[in-house]
């Protein structure tokens, strides 16, 4: 099942913190779709059709995005799917619970991680909030996998997405900068 936030956030009672855009053809090639954000009609607005990010405009005011963001995430985190009664996100994180740093502002306000079976889009080609048949050919997955093949790799426990650029810097024998997040395992 495909989830399409736009839609759902229409029929959530939400539709006053959609974007107003204009579609504008003939940048680039005939081929290339570009949306420009009315940054002063809209208030929340997703950037990408394969897109589990909101952004909260930056132009409001801090009181009145907190409250905006609040409201999206309280709201995304009861969605179910009215056929299964599935919750349709497993989590739907505020930026600060997975992003740090001087870019945080920056980093989309919400992040949602669908649950099995769900995909989040951005875009604003479906009609309805459930499409059963969307046939999905590949996505991101937080799960992964990595071979690396060393005599000293650590074998125990999970690792971090975190720790393979500072082991990938250590295995070209290239000096891991301090401020770089993760370990080496290896």
């Amino acid at each position: 099942l495909m989830l399409e936030i736009t839609s759902f956030l229409k029929k959530a009672g939400l539709s006053e913190f959609l974007l107003k855009f204009s579609t504008i053809f003939g940048k680039g090639s005939s081929e290339t779709l570009e949306f420009e954000i009315d940054y002063e009609s809209s208030k929340a607005f997703t950037c990408a059709f394969y897109d589990t990010s909101i952004y909260i405009n930056p132009v409001l005011e801090s009181n009145e995005r907190m409250k905006i963001r609040e409201e999206i995430v309280g709201k995304l985190k009861k969605l179910k799917d009215p056929e299964t009664n599935q919750k349709v996100f497993k989590e739907v994180y505020r930026n600060s619970e997975i992003y740090e740093g001087p870019f945080l502002n920056i980093s989309p306000d919400i992040i949602l991680l669908p649950n099995e079976n769900y995909s989040a889009v951005g875009g604003f080609t479906f009609s309805e909030i459930f499409e059963s048949n969307y046939k999905e050919t590949g996505t991101h997955k937080p799960g992964g996998i990595l071979i690396v093949s060393d005599k000293n790799v650590r074998t125990q426990g999970e690792v971090s997405i975190l720790d393979i650029a500072p082991t990938i810097l250590k295995l070209m024998g290239v000096q891991i900068p301090k401020d770089l997040d993760g370990k080496a395992f290896i």
